[in-house]
């Protein structure tokens, strides 16, 4: 039997889709004001997207025991990632090829295979991680708690100083395990947790917007931005607590995060020709133009890309 959907969390993972969508509209013709943005966005909003799916995967996980389960659960997974990751990633290397260089197209597949940030598909790497995250997970949820208590603490320190080795996704996995680490974690307390009064996530939210503040005006700062991958969690639970209240909001953010695997796969199609129509314009756009551009090409990408 199905556990019951948590609306708390699928507002936390349509935000944390919606700035995904959001922060993949850098280029070269985007004004300083967005540059600001994306910067602020990439402090926080992917250790919030790991957590969030580090919950879920605790949270639906039903049990594997033994060789025979574990090998049904792998080939499950690899079901549902392997065939669409391939089929976008081949597309993106297809569209980037010159037609001449095929050493290049081998290149950029084979890179799809082993280090998916450099491949031409360079926003799939999540979902590869993901997939390693899966992988992992009942092996992490048999274990006793002393040695899931050992490799918190590996993790914990890793993704402070984390391994700068793009192949496998040994960076990114060192970098932000952690996160699924403790939202697994918060999966298996949550109804001792749900009990927290909602005020310690809204004042969480004042010192999150405080630490903002700080770096839009202070610019690049290692350890404010680290404390900001963490002070983002608890913040974005007290923003969900607000935004669910929002009839029109709340179903918006909802729909956004059930169909979230497809927008994730899809979304770029549409940002990037939004954007080859943009560059393209024989007028000039007004800075506050792009807010409008901005706000219809993330709508439309999500929209377009959402499958039930």
């Amino acid at each position: 039997m199905s556990k019951k959907r948590i609306i708390g969390i699928d507002v936390m993972q349509g935000i944390a889709m919606v700035l995904v969508v959001l922060g993949h509209h850098r280029f070269p013709f985007m004004p300083e004001w967005y540059m600001r943005m994306f910067y602020w966005i990439y402090t926080f909003h992917m250790p919030l997207f790991i957590f969030i799916s580090g919950f879920l995967v605790r949270y639906s996980y039903k049990g594997v025991h033994g060789w025979s389960e574990y090998k049904s659960y792998i080939c499950k997974r690899v079901r549902k990632f392997v065939p669409p990751y391939l089929i976008v990633g081949t597309i993106c290397t297809l569209m980037a090829w010159n037609f001449k260089d095929m050493g290049a197209l081998l290149t950029s597949w084979a890179n799809l295979i082993i280090a998916p940030k450099q491949s031409e598909a360079t926003f799939l790497w999540y979902i590869y991680l993901l997939f390693i995250f899966y992988c992992i997970a009942p092996l992490l949820f048999n274990v006793k708690r002393w040695v899931r208590g050992v490799v918190f603490v590996i993790a914990l320190l890793r993704s402070m100083h984390y391994i700068a080795v793009p192949y496998l996704c040994i960076d990114w996995f060192t970098r932000y395990f952690v996160f699924f680490l403790v939202g697994a974690w918060v999966a298996e307390h949550y109804e001792q947790l749900e009990q927290i009064d909602v005020r310690w996530s809204l004042l969480a939210l004042v010192a999150f917007i405080v630490m903002s503040i700080c770096h839009f005006c202070g610019g690049y700062n290692a350890p404010l931005e680290y404390a900001m991958q963490w002070m983002g969690i608890p913040a974005f639970v007290g923003v969900a607590w607000l935004l669910k209240k929002v009839f029109v909001v709340r179903k918006a953010l909802v729909y956004v995060s059930v169909n979230c695997f497809g927008v994730y796969l899809l979304h770029m199609f549409f940002v990037q020709a939004g954007a080859m129509v943009v560059a393209r314009l024989p007028w000039t756009i007004p800075s506050w133009g792009y807010v409008i551009y901005l706000l219809i090409s993330t709508a439309v990408s999500i929209g377009a890309t959402a499958w039930n």
